[in-house]
């Protein structure tokens, strides 16, 4: 590996150039990662599905609305949201090995399947804890499995928006504030509890490095914010895509169950791989500006040339 010689050159960026960057990445590397992101989706996508089946009945919920025309259309909006929502919980903790393969990929290393998936399985409970329990990826499944079960909630549109706001508000401002959790685990491989001291040296604990991270350049709100108005966009786009595209092929030009099942989560997960790699590159970006990355991989560039150079001298 040589430190000055990555496949995404370290640099200072600005949040236009990142988004930008991140298009090039997806079409240099997309072969390394589209697997890694496919089989990071497929069990939560299986489970979102199975968790909003009461939501979209919506025969049945607007049965209770007494007549409400009206109705149906809220149902649906809500399902929308609370599909949105799911993924949006999710996505850190289903592409950890696109993080993953990433990093690995920015340091020319090759693509070894075996080692992404030990090391994925190495800090498994690590993973689970933050990205699972802390960033609710596992815990609005839980909320999901209740609702399926729970008809007075389905029935209750005011309600469950509420708590979907409520639970969307904390997690957007804490990702908002501090998004790069996936990278310190998968790429740092920070120890959730301080190591003890070893050869006068220790490493930092999880809550330690992300506070000094995250508040070593102060715009990462303002990158998540831009990178959210993007991802906004980029999803309403592709949803008239395909209804242009459905409605020219077999003339239907409504938004019927085809959306709510196939192309609407699809492209909810397409949009949650391309910032996934937009995360990746404001973590390189936020690295370069507070801790002068750039420096630190040229000098150990040279550090490693030095080296080599005295070991053949010797030999």
């Amino acid at each position: 590996m040589q430190f000055d010689r990555t496949a995404i050159a370290i640099s200072q960026r600005t949040n236009t150039e990142l988004i930008d960057l991140s298009l090039v990445v997806l079409r240099h590397f997309w072969k390394d990662l589209v697997w890694y992101a496919i089989f990071g989706a497929i069990p939560f996508a299986i489970l979102n599905w199975y968790v909003t089946i009461p939501l979209r009945d919506y025969g049945y919920l607007t049965s209770f609305s007494y007549g409400d025309a009206n109705a149906e259309i809220g149902y649906r909006i809500l399902y929308l949201l609370w599909m949105a929502m799911l993924v949006y919980f999710e996505a850190p903790l289903a592409m950890s090995a696109v993080t993953f393969v990433l990093g690995e990929r920015a340091f020319r290393i090759g693509n070894d399947r075996r080692k992404t998936l030990s090391t994925l399985w190495k800090i498994k409970f690590r993973l689970l804890r933050v990205l699972g329990m802390v960033r609710g990826g596992l815990l609005i499944l839980a909320v999901g499995f209740f609702l399926h079960g729970n008809q007075s909630m389905q029935r209750n549109t005011s309600g469950a928006s509420g708590w979907l706001l409520f639970g969307l508000v904390i997690i957007a401002f804490v990702r908002g504030f501090k998004p790069f959790a996936p990278e310190i685990l998968l790429l740092e491989q920070t120890p959730l509890k301080k190591e003890p001291k070893s050869a006068g040296a220790s490493r930092r604990s999880y809550s330690e490095r992300s506070s000094w991270l995250h508040s070593s350049s102060g715009d990462q709100f303002v990158s998540w914010f831009c990178t959210s108005l993007v991802a906004m966009f980029l999803t309403l786009s592709l949803c008239l895509c395909s209804l242009f595209l459905v409605g020219s092929v077999i003339g239907y030009w409504s938004w019927g169950w085809w959306m709510d099942v196939i192309f609407f989560p699809l492209i909810l997960w397409l949009i949650a791989f391309w910032s996934t790699i937009v995360r990746f590159l404001g973590y390189v970006n936020t690295r370069i500006l507070g801790e002068g990355w750039e420096l630190e991989l040229k000098l150990k560039a040279e550090a490693r040339r030095l080296k080599d150079d005295r070991s053949q001298q010797h030999v």
